[in-house]
């Protein structure tokens, strides 16, 4: 690994990293932009980092565990992903073009719909995000010695029932993303929360967000007693209730099914980072309200918008 300067990203290009567990970068700024071009990263770890704009291209990417990376930007052109896991990942303006997608888990990995796909192989076992059609976006459907599906069974992987289904939940998230006043939000709980996610405390602007509480679709609240503000990945897990903050301890509380992750468990039963720093937390009412409520909202908008 090298760099010339304190100032320049972190250089492993070629570099043999198979298996390296790179838990020491969680949370920090270091492999924003870092060069990874031809390195063996066979099974490495890199769970929940911030790769803000790295530069994976040509990489051995095989069974690596890159779920809840921080991916805005980052280039994967030509790279070998089969098998790796890549759920939860947050990938707006990242580049996948002619990378090697067989049995890699993209399922619930957020952003994609501004990522370049065009001609990524996968295969059959490739799990894509709801709404995702690899038709649409030109990708390959070829086996694993890189023999090419007929257009039939291409088409035929998803049903019309499901592309109905996946395509209204796509259009309700990009309708949430640019409901009116949504960036005027952010902005401001970028002020209330001081340019620091409310429960990790990364103060890198470009991958935090601004979360609703209670939904505007409901609320129509866009006020930051409604909002928290939090790093990309954590605000995925936020909407899908993974992560659930009390509204008198403001102790956060981590759903079984992520407590396997050892990053994410170590937020199990801690007192929101803002509360404790700054004083700041959403209301008391809001979080109320989603506890008691998140299920049924949940269930009724997929049964009444969707099915």
């Amino acid at each position: 690994m090298t760099s010339s300067s304190s100032n320049s990203p972190l250089d492993f290009q070629g570099e043999n990293r198979q298996n390296f567990n790179f838990e020491r970068f969680y949370e920090s700024e270091q492999l924003i932009k870092a060069k990874f071009q031809g390195a063996n990263l066979r099974n490495a770890n890199l769970q929940s980092v911030i790769l803000y704009g790295a530069e994976f291209q040509g990489a051995n990417l095989r069974d690596a565990n890159l779920q809840s990376a921080i991916l805005c930007g980052a280039k994967f052109q030509g790279a070998d992903l089969q098998d790796a896991n890549l759920q939860f990942a947050n990938l707006p303006e990242s580049s996948f073009k002619g990378a090697k997608l067989h049995g890699a888990k993209l399922n619930e990995c957020k952003g994609w719909e501004s990522a370049d796909w065009e001609n990524a192989e996968y295969n059959r076992k490739t799990r894509f995000p709801r709404g995702f059609s690899p038709r649409n976006r030109n990708l390959i459907l070829t086996s694993r010695r890189g023999q090419y599906a007929t257009q039939n069974s291409r088409e035929q992987s998803l049903s019309e029932t499901d592309r109905k289904f996946q395509t209204a939940l796509i259009e309700l998230r990009k309708s949430i993303q640019k409901r009116q006043g949504q960036e005027r939000f952010r902005q401001t709980l970028l002020e209330v929360y001081k340019g620091r996610c409310a429960i990790t405390g990364c103060p890198i602007k470009g991958v935090l967000e601004a979360a609703h509480v209670k939904p505007y679709s409901i609320s129509k609240d866009n006020s930051p007693t409604n909002g928290i503000l939090l790093r990309a990945d954590l605000h995925t897990l936020f909407d899908l209730n993974l992560i659930v903050i009390h509204p008198d301890s403001k102790k956060i509380e981590i759903k079984p099914s992520l407590l396997a992750s050892e990053y994410y468990k170590k937020f199990s039963d801690m007192t929101l980072r803002a509360y404790k720093k700054i004083g700041r937390s959403p209301d008391e009412e809001y979080l109320k309200w989603r506890i008691e409520n998140y299920e049924q909202y949940i269930g009724r908008d997929l049964q009444e918008e969707f099915l």
